[in-house]
């Protein structure tokens, strides 16, 4: 089975098994609670990986003598040139030079067949000593975290857009809509629904595993561009109008609502960039 097509499960195995040789070679071989705990697995988790290292080891051909890890036999180059050719060169007198022949040393395509040559003729044991050993952590790319407090600011952004959006929209609609009245219940909570919805949708995006496909990520990301959309207009229609009652000029009154509303995009898009870094971490 090639490295492309094993799943994380089975390339855990395979470099559980790889550090227990090199330990092994090292002189000083690890033990199953160590192992398991090494790859944050359990202890009968090790033991087992250290079964079938011990069991690929008898069944694979032992080397005559154990390299380092990370090594091949060395390559004795071929000579270019015969011992009478050398002994000629060596024998030719000082003042006759252009009887002298120069000894010439291996070519690079001479030494890189014979490095080919060795490598396929040592041993399994030794060839596998010699891949290097995948590191089980990830890369510190993926592994870098997220500053301290990201997640705190992103929830605040999004609260104070949310809280502003939800306010504006039950105020519009006692206000305005309703003439000062007190309002009903349903007009109330109708105004307050379109941006708990938005913030409910991005809930479901971020904590669900969805299967990775096309057909479920335009589920997700129009589904959600639905509601934020929806959300998006109703918000501004509410909180423009509330505005424009409250006296304030039309400039105001227009780009008002356009803040709210990026607050509430920023939050949402900072939320599902740290729940991203932390699946991959």
């Amino acid at each position: 089975m090639s490295v492309d097509t094993m799943t994380e499960a089975q390339r855990a195995q395979a470099d559980a098994r790889q550090v227990y040789l090199d330990s092994c070679t090292a002189g000083d071989p690890i033990t199953g609670a160590a192992l398991a705990e090494q790859f944050g697995r359990r202890e009968r988790w090790g033991q087992e990986r250290i079964a079938e290292a011990r069991t690929e080891a008898r069944t694979s051909e032992p080397p005559a003598v154990v390299l380092p890890a990370g090594s091949l036999p060395p390559v004795t180059p071929p000579r270019a040139e015969t011992a009478g050719e050398d002994q000629e060169s060596s024998a030719s007198p000082w003042w006759k030079p252009w009887k002298r022949k120069a000894v010439k040393g291996p070519s690079k395509r001479s030494v890189r067949k014979a490095q080919k040559q060795q490598a396929k003729a040592a041993p399994a044991f030794v060839r596998a000593q010699a891949k290097p050993v995948a590191s089980a952590a990830p890369s510190a790319e993926t592994a870098q975290p997220q500053p301290r407090g990201a997640a705190a600011s992103a929830w605040l952004a999004l609260v104070l857009g949310v809280g502003a959006s939800v306010g504006a929209n039950i105020l519009h609609t006692v206000l305005v809509v309703d003439g000062g009245n007190a309002g009903s219940i349903p007009q109330v909570v109708g105004a307050a629904f379109w941006p708990v919805a938005l913030v409910v949708a991005i809930e479901v995006m971020a904590r669900v595993r969805w299967p990775r496909s096309l057909g479920y990520a335009l589920i997700r990301f129009a589904g959600v561009g639905a509601v934020a959309g929806v959300a998006a207009v109703v918000s501004y229609k509410h909180m423009a109008g509330l505005l424009t009652y409250w006296g304030e000029d039309a400039l105001s009154a227009h780009l008002g609502p356009i803040a709210v509303d990026g607050l509430v995009t920023v939050g949402a898009l900072a939320l599902l960039a740290i729940h991203k870094t932390r699946k991959e971490s």
